[in-house]
């Protein structure tokens, strides 16, 4: 008995929460990328750069993904037969497939290639330089292969989207295309997360300061998830039904590039939140606390913030005084007894001036 698909079944709403929810997160994690290379005064690197690659790689394919929406993307393709029987529809989504499939090739080359450079700037290892230039050619072949094998996949290339001319040319299995070039990614994912664990375990920081630094790279282990889940949606893909059956690829594909960007933002932001929690403590200390208990509150901030800087800033390859963020200015928090008084610059020590004075009844 032959199955009956449910034409009401409607997955667009599944596409639209991805694609949306995946544009907002990318482009909200390298914008605070950015701001915190702006708080340290810092040139923008190569390796930010190379990450909004995947930002455009992550609203290419979430817009292809809404513009097909129209199409009949998230509905079976007897439910769009209806509509339009000689199903140019569907032709016109396989043409965006092919684009979005080199889109996606591009997008993991730019990232992962962004990753790896980032570590690069990290660490000193030359190990690890070894790997990152082995990671970086490797990817390059792996893209332009991924591309070359997307655009002539077929034999004519336009039988890719003029199925009608497919038992006569020659089109190689796309769901094993897809499987064998998904498995390198996923390694060279697993890769890249080892890679900065094993040299943060090599620096001269306390236990406490190691887990944390591993614990913000092994988020990079939720992109290595997603891979995987993108992998097992592979095997749904039904070439008879390509309309419903490809939502999967798109919306993980979608996620995936988002997750990239935030997982490869983390490590940099540091400085942002260091920051933002300066002038939340100020802020607090000022209209919180009297002059004795400003001065206790903020010299007890002064202490906690210095304390295991310098190693994480010498992790990130800056130097202290691109790092220092002035605690109290004439701008941020006047001073209470003089206002036209400067504090020393954040690299000086701070002298404190006591003045006493008497009064003698007449």
């Amino acid at each position: 008995m032959a199955y009956e698909p449910d034409l009401e079944d409607d997955r667009t709403g599944s596409v639209i929460s991805a694609a949306v929810s995946s544009m907002v997160l990318c482009m909200l994690f390298y914008i605070l990328r950015i701001c915190s290379r702006l708080v340290t005064k810092t040139a923008l690197l190569d390796s930010d750069y190379l990450l909004f690659g995947g930002v455009i790689a992550c609203y290419t394919i979430s817009g292809i993904d809404l513009y097909v929406l129209r199409l009949g993307l998230g509905r079976h393709i007897q439910w769009v037969a209806i509509e339009d029987p000689d199903l140019n529809k569907i032709r016109t989504m396989l043409k965006f497939l092919m684009v979005n499939n080199c889109i996606y090739a591009f997008g993991q080359v730019t990232v992962k290639i962004s990753l790896v450079l980032l570590y690069r700037h990290l660490f000193t290892s030359k190990t690890l330089h070894l790997i990152v230039r082995l990671t970086t050619w490797f990817m390059i072949a792996w893209g332009i292969s991924f591309i070359g094998v997307a655009i002539f996949s077929c034999t004519p290339i336009h039988a890719f989207w003029e199925f009608q001319l497919q038992p006569t040319s020659y089109c190689i299995n796309n769901r094993a295309w897809y499987i064998a070039m998904a498995v390198p990614t996923i390694l060279t994912d697993i890769q890249i997360l080892i890679m900065p664990i094993r040299e943060v375990w090599k620096l001269q920081l306390d236990r406490k300061s190691k887990i944390a630094l591993s614990f913000i790279f092994a988020l990079g282990g939720f992109v290595c998830v997603i891979s995987i889940i993108r992998v097992v949606a592979l095997f749904v893909i039904d070439n008879a039904d390509p309309s419903y059956t490809l939502v999967g690829i798109a919306n993980w594909s979608s996620v995936e590039f988002a997750m990239a960007v935030i997982c490869a933002s983390l490590p940099t932001l540091r400085p942002l939140m260091k920051k933002m929690q300066h002038k939340s403590w100020s802020a607090a200390s000022y209209s919180n606390s009297g002059d004795s208990g400003r001065s206790g509150m903020m010299n007890t901030f002064l202490r906690n913030r210095n304390k295991g800087q310098d190693d994480f800033e010498r992790l990130h390859g800056v130097g202290t005084d691109s790092f220092a963020m002035h605690t109290t200015n004439a701008e941020e928090e006047p001073s209470l007894n003089a206002p036209d008084e400067h504090l020393p610059p954040r690299n000086q020590k701070i002298v404190v001036t006591n003045t006493f004075a008497t009064t003698r009844d007449p």
